[in-house]
């Protein structure tokens, strides 16, 4: 799927569309536990994951730390 990432990049943080502050978190050898020649690059699929997952982690308790923008189009207060 890393063929996707750079038009969801643009879709969704280019400014002209809808200009959200975009961070992509991509592990490596996803297709190694489903490809039976890729079998000996397991250990690094798995790194990568554990890599990846613990950087979505780092970025959701950042994002959780901040303040988050108000819905656009909403009152105030609602």
């Amino acid at each position: 799927m890393d063929h996707l990432v750079p038009a969801l990049e643009t879709a969704l943080g280019h400014p002209t569309n809808l200009g959200l502050d975009l961070t992509t978190v991509l592990p490596e050898l996803t297709m190694a536990p489903y490809v039976p020649m890729m079998a000996p690059l397991l250990s690094m699929h798995e790194a990568s994951m554990t890599k990846a997952h613990d950087e979505a982690r780092r970025l959701g308790s950042a994002l959780a730390g901040r303040p988050l923008d108000p819905p656009l189009n909403c009152p105030k207060g609602v």
